[in-house]
């Protein structure tokens, strides 16, 4: 925790590091976070100035989420073929993968 908030700028300024921990802090989602924060609060702008960081945080939850629910629906038991079937077929997948699940149990 301490670290990321070293790299996005909280406790010291972004421009006067070196460029490693730079772009390592471009990584965190902290960093943007803050940017926006700081615009909004201390200068009052709107998103039209902060929309870089804006999409970068919308970017970023969007691979967060969609990796997230790959991995679980690979948890209870869906492959990626049988996504596709059961999309295809308009069945529930989440319900089939929760049988599965508590079958296994």
């Amino acid at each position: 925790m301490l670290f990321s908030m070293l790299l996005t700028g909280v406790v010291y300024p972004r421009n006067v590091m070196p460029l490693i921990p730079q772009l390592i802090g471009n990584i965190l989602p902290l960093t943007y976070f803050i940017r926006i924060s700081r615009g909004i609060i201390m200068k009052g702008v709107g998103v039209t100035v902060l929309w870089p960081d804006v999409a970068a945080l919308v970017v970023y939850s969007l691979v967060v989420m969609i990796v997230r629910s790959l991995e679980f629906q690979e948890a209870i038991g869906l492959g990626f073929d049988e996504r596709i079937r059961n999309f295809r077929q308009g069945t529930g997948q989440t319900i089939q993968g929760c049988q599965r699940l508590a079958q296994s149990n």
